[in-house]
């Protein structure tokens, strides 16, 4: 298995505005979350959803939208094509 960092911009009323993946594969979970951390770390406000399983970033307390990181398996590096569907 290997693993993809997705992200998505979310706004009031979880209207998703944008959404992509960061274009490295990782190897294991493991890595692919000190990926994330290696970007919260200069994040003003973050946080963690336990029950939706991603981590989200905020310009301030009250801000009106948010970045959501997670973790994604995918297919093998050898199998997967750049359109690949994530593996929920």
């Amino acid at each position: 298995m290997a693993y993809r960092v997705n992200w998505c911009l979310v706004a009031q009323g979880e209207c998703i505005v944008d959404h992509d993946r960061f274009p490295e594969r990782f190897a294991d979970q493991d890595s692919a979350i000190s990926f994330i951390f290696d970007r919260l770390g200069e994040a003003p406000c973050i946080g963690f959803d336990a029950g939706r399983r991603h981590w989200w970033i905020r310009a301030t307390s009250d801000a009106a939208v948010e970045t959501r990181l997670w973790v994604a398996r995918t297919l093998p590096f050898a199998c997967e094509s750049e359109d690949a569907m994530d593996i929920v």
